[in-house]
């Protein structure tokens, strides 16, 4: 485990929003339970991450809900420009601050023609293969 991750262990801090974390216990308050340890994947499991410790890192649950499948590096600029500066700020606030983010990530992207075709012919490979694995499955 890396040094970064030993040190978000060690002081209990969020990795993404750097707040103090709390024990999960039975009965928590919605901030408790917002402010609970999980472990969050840097690469999805749905696009191919794995449970490599190298692939986790310790977050806050609200942190985790948040991130959900957007890419590690996305969320990183998302968390050193936001949540990091407004660590308290309400979970609603935030996701939608999120969508208004990634909205604009969107539009930056569409603006590069090239990489915009390459995505979606990259999108229309993987879910082809998931459709071939789908179809499989059932059979």
């Amino acid at each position: 485990m890396g040094r970064a991750k030993k040190k978000t262990l060690e002081q209990r801090r969020c990795h993404y929003c750097n707040r103090l974390m709390l024990e999960s216990k039975n009965s928590m308050t919605r901030e408790e339970r917002d402010r609970s340890a999980t472990v969050d994947h840097m690469l999805s499991k749905d696009f191919g991450g794995s449970n490599n410790p190298y692939n986790l890192v310790i977050a806050c649950a609200r942190c985790n809900n948040l991130k959900a499948n957007v890419p590690y590096a996305a969320f990183m600029e998302f968390s050193f420009t936001v949540l990091r500066r407004y660590p308290d700020a309400p979970t609603p606030v935030l996701r939608r601050c999120m969508m208004i983010f990634i909205m604009h990530l969107v539009e930056v992207a569409m603006k590069n023609g090239r990489e915009v075709r390459q995505a979606c012919s990259l999108a229309l490979l993987r879910m082809a293969d998931e459709l071939d694995q789908h179809k499989e499955d059932k059979q």
